[in-house]
């Protein structure tokens, strides 16, 4: 049925049944795609998609993105609930600025180093390291609520900051 739907630009199939994304590589124009609360869990088609700019696959089966490693159009993508672990197959183009990834089993923030990434959700993960964020400069929110952080000195410019304990917040 998607066949003929060159033109659609937003598909939102979230709390679907959806299993196979195939049927999505006609949609050359997408650029919104909502896939929460489904089984995807094979990404493939989606590295055909040269305009997608917005991926939401919360509460998916999706572990892996390596699919999408030679995806560069994404501003935005939301992986929470997953079992999602490595962020390293993600090339983060110069407008990406948004990532959800809490609730995953990511623990490495290094892939994000120096992205132009404006706010980052990694609460209730292991990520224990903040310092690859140190040079992301466009950072203004970061959610790391329930995370085994110790040293907060890396996110100290950084104002919205949930999870920072009281005594490691910036003074005024």
């Amino acid at each position: 049925p998607l066949a003929g739907c060159t033109s659609l630009k937003y598909l939102y199939l979230d709390g679907s049944s959806a299993t196979d994304l195939s049927p999505l590589t006609a949609c050359t124009e997408l650029t919104h795609l909502s896939l929460n609360g489904t089984p995807i869990s094979d990404l493939s088609p989606i590295a055909s998609l040269p305009q997608i700019r917005v991926l939401y696959l919360n509460q998916t089966a999706v572990s892996d993105l390596t699919p999408l490693k030679e995806t560069t159009t994404l501003k935005a993508l939301e992986i929470a609930n997953t079992n999602v672990s490595d962020l390293s197959p993600l090339i983060f183009s110069d407008s990406f600025h948004t990532l959800t990834a809490n609730h995953t089993l990511i623990s490495d923030l290094s892939p994000l180093t120096q992205t132009p990434i404006r706010s980052l959700d990694i609460g209730h993960t292991a990520v224990s390291d903040l310092s690859p964020l140190a040079l992301c400069e466009g950072l203004d929110e970061l959610i790391a609520e329930n995370c085994p952080i110790t040293d907060w000195s890396p996110v100290a410019h950084i104002e919205n900051v949930i999870g920072r304990p009281e005594s490691e917040s910036p003074k005024e």
